[in-house]
């Protein structure tokens, strides 16, 4: 509940600031923040449909326009509230209240997106190397001889399957374990969203 509450007073601070003072990013963060806790897809919750579209009435209120007592309203409540600090972590409001957007962007991505490490590896590559040759109308396929594009083939290697499963008959059982849980992690079968996000960075940054 507490969560909920601390959540809530960073999008009124945000509200009520300047609109000269508004950050783009954070805009953006607390929008997608307030869709995903009414979208309700990190609970499980009996009557969170009833719930979540009415976040601002009181669970004595809520039981006297609907056939559902106070006090199952008060304890679905409480779970609800508990489900969403689990799936976004204190970590996130630490992000909202020193205002790191960019932050709290990943980190919300991070929660809320569903398989995304079948998003974001290998075909990912390939797609957002399309969308950047069609955002530059002007550059035109053209033909190289491939000694001057060495650099070029580095930079595809990585995402070379048949490379990539060489690689892998080569590991031993360990390894393959880890591999294994190191994916599972990103894709948010298994483990914390602060291991998922400090993995996310060591990917990024590579340390």
């Amino acid at each position: 509940m507490q969560f909920y509450k601390k959540l809530k007073q960073v999008m009124i601070d945000f509200s009520s600031s300047p609109p000269s003072a508004r950050n783009a990013r954070a805009k953006q963060v607390l929008k997608h923040t307030w869709s995903f806790i009414h979208g309700g897809s990190y609970t499980s919750v009996k009557h969170k449909e009833l719930i979540l579209k009415n976040l601002n009435v009181s669970p004595k209120e809520l039981a006297k326009k609907s056939d559902v007592s106070e006090q199952a309203i008060a304890k679905a409540r409480y779970r609800i509230f508990q489900d969403l600090e689990e799936c976004l972590s204190p970590a996130f409001i630490t992000f909202l209240e020193k205002k790191q957007w960019e932050k709290a962007w990943i980190y919300l991505g991070l929660a809320t997106t569903p398989h995304l490490g079948y998003q974001l590896f290998f075909q990912e590559f390939l797609q957002s190397l399309k969308k950047q040759v069609q955002e530059n109308s002007h550059m035109q396929l053209k033909s190289y001889p491939l000694k001057d594009c060495q650099d070029e083939i580095s930079i595809l290697r990585p995402f070379f399957k048949p490379l990539l499963q060489n690689k892998l008959e080569e590991l031993e059982t360990a390894q393959l374990q880890k591999l294994r849980y190191l994916f599972e992690l990103y894709d948010g079968n298994i483990g914390s969203i602060k291991e998922r996000y400090h993995l996310h960075q060591q990917l990024l940054n590579g340390n």
